[in-house]
Formats: C-alpha cells, sequence, structure tokens
C-alpha cells in the first residue's frame, strides 16, 4: 500500500504539465450623440466591422493567448493591452488599437513562444454608412 502511494505521488509531480491557450473577449460601448463620422486604425489584428440597429458602439476584442500562463495574460488585460483606443477630433471618432499590441510578446525562459491571435469586431450603429475602407459616416449628415 505505502508503494502504492509513493508511486502515485511519483507519477503526479513528474507529469508534464499541458500548456494550452487562454482566452478572453473584452467589450467597450461608445456613445454615438456627438459623432459624425467613425475612423477605425487597426493594423495588425482581424478586424471585422458590421452595421447593427443599436445606438451605440460597441467593440468586441477577442483575445487568445497561447503557451502563456494565466499571471501574465492577467497582466496584459491589466496594463490596458487589449483596450481600444479612442479618441474625438470634430466630431469624428478615431478608434484604433493600442500600441502595446502591436508589440510581439517575448518571454525569457518560456519552452514555447507565447503568442496572442486578437480578432475585433466592431458593431456599427445602422444610421452610419461605409464612405470608404474603415470610415463610416452618419447618414444625416450626408
Amino acid at each position: 500500500m505505502k508503494f502504492l502511494l509513493f508511486a502515485n505521488i511519483l507519477l503526479f509531480f513528474h507529469l508534464p504539465t499541458k500548456e494550452g491557450q487562454l482566452t478572453r473577449t473584452f467589450h467597450k460601448t461608445i456613445d454615438t450623440d456627438e459623432i459624425e463620422e467613425i475612423c477605425v486604425y487597426y493594423e495588425n489584428e482581424n478586424v471585422e466591422i458590421v452595421t447593427w440597429e443599436g445606438n451605440l458602439i460597441m467593440v468586441e476584442v477577442n483575445v487568445v493567448i497561447h503557451n502563456s500562463s494565466q499571471a501574465l495574460f492577467s497582466y496584459f488585460e491589466k496594463s490596458g493591452r487589449y483596450e481600444p483606443l479612442t479618441s474625438i477630433d470634430g466630431g469624428a471618432l478615431i478608434l484604433k488599437g493600442n500600441q502595446k499590441k502591436q508589440q510581439s510578446v517575448i518571454v525569457k525562459g518560456a519552452k514555447k513562444d507565447v503568442y496572442e491571435d486578437i480578432t475585433v469586431r466592431i458593431l456599427v450603429p445602422s444610421e452610419f454608412k461605409e464612405i470608404e475602407k474603415n470610415k463610416w459616416k452618419r447618414v444625416e449628415s450626408m
């Protein structure tokens, strides 16, 4: 019996750990009351822009980080790495990815490369129409 217990303990502590992926989706809503135009600037992420019947702009950032610890992922989250940057310039909303996202993830001493897949989905109210690639304008102001 002691041998069996000892063997199970040895097996438990010597099993290779599985490295997988961590996934999280972040949401941000933006009021459109004073916005006449929307400009979207995302460089390295997959971006999908769709219209919807709501009256807010919704930004959904889906992050999958591979070969990372939960602590590193939490650090990235708290540092604002996945938070979209917004600014309003004369009625135009400028929406872009955080500069930190464009830097690659390098973890020293890691057994495998840590990398992330970021997908951005932007829901634009149907009262805005696309006038050129990644540029939307309110219909009533056209």
